[in-house]
């Protein structure tokens, strides 16, 4: 599992320079019907404002509820994302992002999710978003970082 993450950062960092784009790692919050989840996500950032990238998320103990919960729910949704600038601004952007991957190791889900980016300084950028996660309302907060 080392070997693979090392891989792809290592890849990220080659592809960045050859292609001009940004390297970054984010972290946020996604707020369901039934629990909040952390995610961490690393991707390229292009001059055009398009991302693309990989996430990983799972529920966390700290948000988690003592009341019940439905049978089959996500405890963790891992895949790709892509995000397409629709409105830019000064400091500000909004995207149209999707997500797409497995959720449980076992079903797959696509998320569609619309966030605004507020840039606070040259490498640091806040989000918060809505989206649709199994036809029901999700938010989301959360920090990008650009590395290179």
């Amino acid at each position: 599992m080392k070997a693979k993450v090392t891989l792809s950062i290592l890849l990220s960092v080659l592809f960045s320079y050859a292609f001009a784009q940004q390297l970054f790692v984010g972290s946020y919050v996604e707020n369901t019907c039934i629990n909040a989840k952390l995610g961490t996500r690393i991707g390229l950032l292009t001059n055009q404002g398009f991302e693309v990238g990989g996430f990983y998320q799972s529920e966390s103990k700290i948000f988690q509820s003592k009341e019940n919960k439905p049978l089959f729910y996500e405890k963790e949704f891992f895949g790709v994302f892509m995000a397409a600038p629709v409105l830019v601004r000064d400091n500000y952007q909004l995207k149209l992002n999707v997500r797409t991957g497995a959720v449980n190791k076992i079903n797959f889900a696509i998320t569609p999710s619309i966030v605004m980016d507020y840039k606070l300084f040259n490498q640091v950028s806040l989000n918060g978003g809505i989206g649709v996660k199994a036809l029901k309302p999700t938010l989301q907060a959360g920090i990008r970082i650009n590395i290179l």
